[in-house]
């Protein structure tokens, strides 16, 4: 945990080099079902749509964390997969109460996605903050474990996992609430 506490605060403290995230697809399943990528895992997956034969071709629901579905998700076909953009920024100084509304707005999205039998990709621009702590809070919502714990479930599985203190800032907050609302 070490070398993931290490590229938090990296990350936090702005040396974290763009280099540090290659321009390539970055995907990794947390959960059954639960996958945590970047923007380029999100445009990659039609690729791995239309490499499929017609009648095993995988029906993936996208969660973007960055505000932004890929430009392939504008064709005709591609719109019937669910889809939300969830647009937020990694400081949690800015517009707390709206990032706490968002992230419950994701969890709802991944929640009922998961009812259908339906995978998910959570993604942000570089699949490293955002999307891993919407990942850590649908954990602690399903699993009823601590925030402390789900992030550490989730960096275990997305190895370029460097969340800002922002948003662990963000989920210990959001966390907080649910657990106060339902009595906990």
């Amino acid at each position: 945990m070490d070398r993931q506490r290490d590229r938090s605060l990296r990350l936090t403290q702005g040396e974290v080099d763009v280099d540090d995230y290659p321009e390539e697809p970055r995907r990794a399943m947390v959960r059954d079902g639960v996958f945590v990528g970047n923007k380029d895992a999100a445009e990659d997956v039609v690729g791995i749509m239309r490499a499929a034969p017609a009648e095993e071709r995988p029906t993936l629901a996208l969660l973007s964390c960055n505000g932004n579905l890929p430009s392939w998700w504008r064709d005709h076909d591609a719109r019937c997969m669910p889809a939300i953009a969830l647009g937020f920024d990694d400081l949690e100084v800015n517009h707390p109460r709206a990032k706490m509304k968002m992230l419950n707005l994701g969890a709802g999205f991944i929640h009922a996605m998961l009812d259908v039998d339906m995978p998910v990709l959570i993604y942000c621009y570089r699949g490293a903050s955002r999307s891993v702590v919407m990942a850590a809070y649908h954990l602690v919502l399903t699993e009823q474990l601590s925030p402390a714990q789900a992030l550490e479930e989730v960096m275990e599985k997305v190895e370029w996992a460097a969340p800002s203190l922002g948003m662990v800032e963000l989920l210990v907050r959001v966390s907080r609430q649910w657990m106060a609302n339902r009595g906990g």
